[in-house]
């Protein structure tokens, strides 16, 4: 891919690392290739991501952003959600880790933590539309649900000069749903 990128563009100015897996179980039931899994695409991944486009990032004009979507059970025990939520903690770590070693070389690293949005994906999740009802309900934005597209609007923000000074960050985009009762 980053062959693709340099012979294209010759640059590589946003990154955006989405990836999420790791099976919906008990930690207590879950075994070492699990856990592997979900660590190896949620965090292992962005590592290997951001490795790869480094020198791609470091021929950016102005600033280029790394940004990875994260979840609240990175700070937030979720029922069935222990291996995932373990390896979105991890990837917000491996954010804040970029920043500290990276920043200097026109490269901003921040997290976006979205709140439930109804996917194509999250569909599929066990007891879904409890979920989503549940988030709903604790949302603070008048019943609305949150959108893809609230997600992706925050993402552009974070993708673009107005963020320059936002760095090693986690940005929570979830209606008001993690402060509520």
């Amino acid at each position: 891919m980053m062959e693709f990128v340099t012979n294209e563009f010759g640059r590589l100015d946003v990154v955006v690392s989405n990836a999420a897996s790791g099976g919906f179980r008990p930690l207590s039931a879950n075994s070492d290739g699990h856990f592997d899994a979900a660590m190896h695409t949620n965090a292992r991944a962005l590592m290997i991501l951001v490795q790869s486009a480094l020198p791609l990032l470091r021929r950016q004009e102005g600033r280029a952003k790394v940004i990875a979507i994260s979840s609240h059970g990175s700070h937030r025990a979720l029922p069935l959600y222990g291996s995932i939520g373990a390896s979105k903690a991890a990837l917000e770590a491996l954010i804040r880790q970029f920043a500290l070693e990276l920043s200097n070389e026109g490269i901003n690293f921040n997290t976006v933590l979205a709140g439930v949005v109804e996917t194509d994906s999250t569909r599929r999740l066990p007891g879904a539309e409890q979920i989503f009802d549940a988030a709903r309900h604790r949302m603070m934005v008048g019943g609305r649900p949150l959108l893809p597209n609230d997600v992706a609007a925050v993402v552009s923000v974070l993708a673009g000069p107005g963020a320059d000074m936002v760095q090693g960050a986690t940005v929570v985009v979830d209606g008001g749903e993690g402060i509520g009762p």
